[in-house]
């Protein structure tokens, strides 16, 4: 199901099978006839429990989502898990509400009339303020909160900010600031498929494959692999209009998980380098 059907085939198959899923119990013994291996064993153990396609893709990156859509149908076209319905609401019964008991209106109290008051009517004395004369050439001053004060006081502060610092809050100093990259065209994409077929036809090192120095961080490889995979995932592509007839992106993306597989997991990373230092004659 895997290698002979689309994401999307896959993903719409299962949508008639069910949206949630958990495995029965008397099918863990039979789990072993699905030949299952170590990068299967994250889905056992959330169906366990129960769960479902996007619980599982949001769950752990590093899954590839064809294979999540596939294992999840063959597990459930065979029996080995059960579909979990939504939990229906009980209707209940409409009962009649009691209708209001009719009264007669009541005659509220007719306002008794009364004459108009007249009020005394006292002057009022309303003094000005006597002009004020400033001397020729000197602006109004203006209060703090003035704009223009405002503005100038900011100014100030930022002269008075050392060399190689920036005004900012204090809880922001001493924060990295991560920016991602644009996003690429078409074409860049087109090309970035290429160069990475080249690499894997000239038997490349996983960390040369993802773009990322030899030896380079767990953490710049994740970087680097979520990046490919920004790209190469068959969602994606088809929003972008990029056909892949010959699975070449397909294939660019299978090396990429294996790459980031390999490199995060501290076991094979120690063994991959060992290996490809000796090959390499380090």
């Amino acid at each position: 199901m895997r290698l002979n059907l689309s994401h999307e085939r896959l993903a719409s198959d299962l949508r008639q099978l069910g949206t949630r899923f958990v495995l029965r119990a008397e099918a863990a013994a039979d789990l072993a006839r699905f030949d299952l291996g170590d990068d299967e064993q994250p889905i056992i153990d959330a169906l366990r429990t129960g769960t479902s396609l996007p619980e599982l893709e949001a769950s752990d990156r590093t899954l590839d989502p064809r294979m999540i859509a596939a294992m999840l149908g063959a597990l459930a076209a065979c029996g080995a898990v059960t579909s979990i319905d939504p939990r229906t609401i009980t209707p209940q019964d409409i009962s009649l509400a009691r209708s209001p008991t009719p009264r007669e209106p009541t005659i509220s109290r007719v306002p008794t009339p009364r004459e108009p008051t007249s009020s005394s009517c006292v002057p009022m004395i309303i003094a000005h303020d006597p002009p004020v004369t400033r001397p020729i050439g000197s602006a109004p001053k203006r209060p703090a909160t003035h704009p223009a004060n405002v503005q100038f006081r900011r100014a100030e502060a930022v002269a008075r900010v050392p060399s190689g610092r920036s005004l900012t809050d204090p809880f922001l100093e001493g924060q990295a600031t991560t920016m991602r990259p644009a996003e690429l065209s078409q074409m860049q994409i087109r090309e970035l498929i290429r160069s990475r077929l080249a690499l894997l036809e000239q038997g490349a090192d996983h960390f040369t494959f993802l773009g990322v120095p030899f030896g380079a961080a767990v953490s710049d490889v994740r970087e680097a692999y979520l990046e490919l995979a920004r790209y190469l995932r068959p969602e994606k592509l088809k929003e972008l209009g990029i056909p892949d007839d010959r699975d070449e992106a397909r294939t660019v993306f299978a090396q990429a998980v294996i790459a980031f597989t390999t490199l995060t997991d501290a076991v094979r990373r120690d063994e991959y380098l060992m290996s490809t230092r000796r090959r390499q004659g380090h």
